[in-house]
C-alpha cells in the first residue's frame, strides 16, 4: 500500500504540468504543489523524505488565501498601468503635435540611423500578425504534444476571451486620439498593433518557457530570443515610420496591461479545469518529469 502524507501549505497557483516543493511544513518534508487534493503515485514526485523508488500518496491541506493576494496585486497593477493608457490617449487628443513625436521624426527623417532600415523592416515583418498567429499556434501545439493538454486549452480560452475586450480597448484609444499615422497611412495611429500584439504572445511565451522548462541555460536562451522582439518591436514601427513614438509608448502600456490579464485568465481556466478533474498531464509526461 502506499505511504500517506500529509503538508499543510499555501497554494500559490494551478499547476497543471506536475508537481514540486514550494516549501512549507509538514510529514511530506515540504508543501508539494498539486492537481487536486489527492495525488497518485504516478504523479507524485518523492521530496526528500522519501526514497525515490517508493509508492507515495500524498494529501495536502491547501489554502487559496496567497493566490487570492497576489491576483489582486495583479490585477491592481493592470489598472495602474492600463489608467495610465487612457492618461496618455487624453493628452495627445489635447496636444497631437507634441514635441516628443515632432523631435523624433525629425532625428528619424534625418537618416542618422537609415543603416537599421533592412533590420527594422524585417522586425516589423517578424511581428505582424500573421507570424504571430503561425508561431502562436506552433506554441500551443508543443505543449499538448508534451502531454499537458490542460495548459494548452487553459492558454487557447485565455486567448478567445481576452482577445475582444483587449481590440475594443485598442480601438477606443485610436479614436479618442484621432490622428494619422506618420507615413499618411489611413489607419489609425493609436496605439501601435504591431507592438501591442508582440508584447502580449512573446511575454506569455516567456511565462510558459519559465514555467514549463528545467534547464536553466534553456530558459535563459528562449527567454533572451523572446524578449529581443519585444524591445525591437517598437524602434521598427517608429525608424519604419509606421508610427509615431507615443503610439508606441500607449502600445508598450496596453501591452503590460493585456499580458497580465491574459496570465491571470490562463491560471483561473487552468484552476477550474483543476478543480474538474479534467484534461489532466499525460503519462508520458509524467513519466519525463520523473526522470
Amino acid at each position: 500500500a502506499p505511504v500517506v502524507a500529509v503538508a499543510r501549505c499555501r497554494h500559490v497557483g494551478p499547476d497543471p504540468i506536475g508537481l514540486e516543493r514550494i516549501g512549507g511544513s509538514g510529514s511530506a518534508n515540504g508543501c508539494i504543489r498539486l492537481l487536486g487534493h489527492v495525488v497518485r503515485p504516478e504523479g507524485f514526485i518523492p521530496t526528500n523524505g522519501f526514497p525515490s523508488n517508493e509508492r507515495v500518496e500524498v494529501r495536502v491541506e491547501v489554502s487559496d488565501m496567497r493566490v487570492a493576494t497576489t491576483s489582486r496585486r495583479w490585477w491592481l497593477v493592470a489598472l495602474a498601468f492600463v489608467g495610465s493608457y487612457g492618461a496618455l490617449a487624453l493628452y495627445l487628443r489635447a496636444v497631437p503635435a507634441n514635441i516628443v513625436d515632432r523631435e523624433v521624426l525629425i532625428w528619424v527623417d534625418g537618416g542618422a540611423v537609415s543603416f537599421l532600415d533592412g533590420t527594422m523592416d524585417f522586425v516589423s515583418w517578424f511581428t505582424d500578425l500573421r507570424p504571430r498567429l503561425v508561431l502562436g499556434a506552433i506554441g500551443i501545439a508543443v505543449i499538448a504534444l508534451t502531454g499537458r493538454y490542460r495548459l494548452a486549452v487553459a492558454v487557447t480560452a485565455a486567448i478567445a476571451v481576452t482577445a475582444v475586450p483587449i481590440n475594443v480597448v485598442d480601438l477606443v484609444g485610436g479614436i479618442v486620439v484621432g490622428r494619422a499615422r506618420p507615413n499618411g497611412a489611413s489607419f489609425a495611429a493609436f496605439p501601435s498593433g504591431h507592438t501591442l500584439g508582440t508584447i502580449v504572445q512573446f511575454g506569455v511565451g516567456i511565462y510558459l518557457v519559465v514555467r514549463l522548462a528545467w534547464h536553466r541555460r534553456f530558459i535563459l536562451v528562449t527567454v533572451t530570443a523572446l524578449a529581443v522582439p519585444m524591445v525591437l518591436v517598437g524602434p521598427a514601427r517608429v525608424l519604419t515610420r509606421a508610427h509615431w513614438t507615443t503610439d508606441v509608448l500607449g502600445a508598450y502600456l496596453l501591452g503590460v496591461t493585456s499580458l497580465i490579464v491574459v496570465v491571470l485568465v490562463i491560471e483561473s481556466v487552468e484552476q477550474w479545469l483543476t478543480e474538474r478533474g479534467w484534461l489532466g498531464e499525460s503519462r508520458e509526461a509524467l513519466a519525463r518529469r520523473r526522470r
